[in-house]
């Protein structure tokens, strides 16, 4: 797979805008404590359709003019990603569009998806664009890649200003309701604003900035159902944890491979700090619709700096204690309050040494994005710049689990050859 040569034809690049005007009372989206402070960098996810036609036949032309004519229509919905940010405060509503691009690619979707290679996965975006700053251009670009077989792939960028994971799933599959059954009744989504997570005007916030660290690498590795069951069982052995989820346990056991592996590239084990994002929509009181827009997600942070706090049985203890902890707090958010609880995780943020950043996508249901061409044949995200990250989503299947990992070289060199991992995932196999 790594000898795959691809050659990629732009065939379009144009600005969308949406089907009607913004009206004026609209044009200022303010944004929240969280839209503030986390990077202006852009998200990206990418999703794989293959050549449903019983010919083989596709219509590369039909598929772009379907895609591009319903666009506009679900943007009157989502007008502020059609926007601009100013000051780091608010979006201009002023309808300044998406950016909807095509591809043309002479190569078959099964020559991608039989051993997907990571520096490929990106050629399925405009250059240069996943996990780049956001701020000086327009705030959501979408890509439309044609495959020589008549398989496709959209890719989506969207600026972590105005949307989390729950976010991208929300328009995507609202999206694709809206282009497969035309006239749909669909739910206005549910606008965050500043009003859910207020922030103090009397302070500025300034972003997070996280290290890339020096020569980060990106792997993928998948835990199937079986491998799952297994680390589950060997959590409830030592009677810490008895139920706990797939979601604990493959954080757990990647996270302690990452440290082991950490170890022995420096030598020693030095204080690490767990960084897991948390959904807060079902958690806050009155908990906040499931079709929020915004970001609705903070972080918990886990504090690792003994060897025995690295076996895995106590690693989900910690987890689960620590998350339980934070749950209860966050039910008595209330306001300004949330503010003052940012700035604190900010200082601890920047005053806190080698960080390791997970967070599961796990359970949005991406791949119910059925455009009228059939569901997602495969979800992926292109391979990520800033070490000792791990983001976790599912198969299509919804029982494995697919972990991309970046670290640093040499510590995913050793990662690569870990038996501990290796025994229960396998490393980048085929999605076919």
């Amino acid at each position: 797979m790594a000898n795959l040569a691809v050659q990629r034809d732009i065939i379009s690049r144009e600005i969308i805008k949406p089907s009607t005007s913004t009206p004026p009372h609209l044009s200022t989206y303010k944004l929240s404590t969280f839209d503030q402070i986390l990077p202006g960098c852009y998200v990206p996810i990418l999703l794989f359709y293959k050549n449903q036609a019983p010919d083989g036949s596709c219509d590369m032309k039909e598929i772009s003019r379907i895609l591009k004519n319903t666009l506009p229509e679900i943007l009157n919905r989502y007008y502020p990603f059609v926007g601009k940010i100013e000051g780091n405060t608010f979006i201009d509503c002023n309808d300044t569009g998406a950016v909807f691009s095509v591809f043309c690619l002479k190569n078959k979707l099964v020559d991608i998806l039989a051993q997907p290679d990571y520096n490929i996965l990106e050629m399925l975006f405009p250059d240069t664009l996943p996990w780049n700053n956001s701020q000086d251009g327009n705030l959501l670009e979408v890509c439309v890649s044609f495959f020589d077989c008549g398989g496709f792939s959209i890719g989506m960028c969207i600026s972590h200003k105005i949307a989390d994971a729950c976010t991208m799933q929300l328009f995507l599959n609202d999206w694709a309701a809206m282009t497969r059954q035309p006239g749909i009744e669909l739910r206005y989504p549910h606008l965050l604003e500043e009003s859910a997570f207020p922030p103090d005007n009397k302070f500025t916030l300034q972003e997070l900035r996280i290290s890339r660290g020096r020569n980060p690498v990106t792997r993928r590795f998948v835990f199937s159902p079986s491998t799952i069951a297994n680390l589950k069982a060997r959590v409830v052995s030592s009677s810490m944890v008895q139920n706990p989820t797939r979601v604990e346990v493959v954080t757990a056991i990647l996270y302690r491979c990452l440290l082991k592996a950490s170890k022995i590239d420096s030598g020693s084990l030095s204080p690490s700090t767990l960084v897991i994002a948390v959904n807060l929509r079902p958690r806050v009181v009155p908990s906040l619709p499931d079709n929020s827009i915004g970001n609705a997600v903070w972080p918990f942070m886990l504090l690792i700096n003994e060897e025995k706090k690295m076996k895995l049985d106590v690693l989900v203890a910690e987890m689960r204690e620590g998350l339980r902890k934070f749950f209860e707090y966050s039910k008595s958010m209330k306001g300004s309050q949330w503010f003052s609880m940012v700035q604190t995780t900010f200082t601890n943020f920047n005053s806190t040494e080698n960080l390791c950043i997970s967070s599961s996508w796990c359970r949005f249901p991406f791949y119910e994005a059925d455009f009228g061409w059939g569901k997602p044949a495969w979800v992926c995200i292109p391979k990520f710049p800033l070490c000792n990250t791990i983001i976790l989503l599912d198969s299509k299947d919804g029982d494995r689990i697919e972990a991309w990992i970046t670290s640093e070289e040499l510590v995913m060199s050793t990662l690569e050859g870990d038996d501990e991992l290796l025994e229960y995932a396998l490393l980048n196999p085929s999605v076919i």
